[in-house]
């Protein structure tokens, strides 16, 4: 009996560490939004959030900082709880999701001080650039396939920088400017997301787009948005 109990207080504890990391890169798929953890919680998925499929979190020193705080944090609330161990793992499995969201939240500070540091310093590179065509796309949909599309045309003639991949928040754009934005660069295309209005506004502000494009406009979003006709007064930002 021993031995059961100790192979099933074994399997627990990988359980727990695999949902820490799973819930980890669950918030890193949602940006680590509050918003978006929300409207996930209304999903399928969301409603069985104690059954997470595995997923490993990309290593970052965000992800790395998460999970020792929350192993840390799990491991001193298994040991102050007065119950057997049994109940002990079964209080620290329930409250793992919101043990990760309360560190998550924890370093939201430092995460956004550090984000508008960048953001500051990326502007001011922009700025002192050679004038050079900046094209903003933004849409519901087609914002990649549509930048891919123009970098490939556009590089035949010219030195072009694009937002990598599917990154389209302001902290991208100045992620690729601050890495990537060379003096010889004759055309900046810049990939913008938004889930509230003011976003777009935002990073049209930081490159100052001569041409904006928009793909299209659906309801993708729109519990976040509220409305369809939220979601195109924030994509026309980038018009205005």
């Amino acid at each position: 009996m021993n031995v059961l109990l100790a192979i099933l207080i074994l399997v627990w504890c990988v359980r727990i560490f695999a949902n820490i990391l799973s819930y980890i890169n669950l918030w890193f798929v949602k940006e680590y939004r509050f918003d978006r953890m929300r409207i996930h919680f209304g999903t399928s998925q969301g409603k069985r959030i104690l059954f997470i499929p595995f997923r490993r979190p990309p290593l970052s020193p965000k992800s790395v900082s998460l999970i020792l705080l929350c192993s840390a944090g799990l491991s001193y609330l298994f040991f102050l709880l007065p119950f057997s161990i049994i109940f002990r793992l079964l209080v620290i499995d329930v409250v793992t999701f919101p043990i990760t969201a309360f560190f998550v939240f924890i370093l939201k500070i430092p995460t956004i001080l550090y984000h508008e540091i960048l953001i500051v310093l990326a502007v001011r590179k922009l700025r002192r650039h050679v004038s050079m065509k900046v094209i903003g796309i933004t849409g519901s949909f087609g914002k990649t396939s549509t930048k891919q599309f123009l970098t490939t045309i556009l590089s035949t003639r010219h030195k072009v920088l694009s937002t990598e991949g599917s990154k389209n928040s302001p902290i991208a754009i100045a992620e690729t400017i601050l890495k990537d934005l060379k003096p010889g660069h004759e055309i900046f295309i810049v990939e913008m997301g938004a889930y509230k209005r003011g976003e777009i506004a935002r990073m049209a502000r930081m490159v100052e787009p001569q041409i904006g494009i928009i793909t299209a406009i659906n309801a993708q979003h729109q519990d976040l948005f509220g409305t369809l006709e939220t979601t195109m007064k924030a994509k026309y930002e980038l018009i205005e």
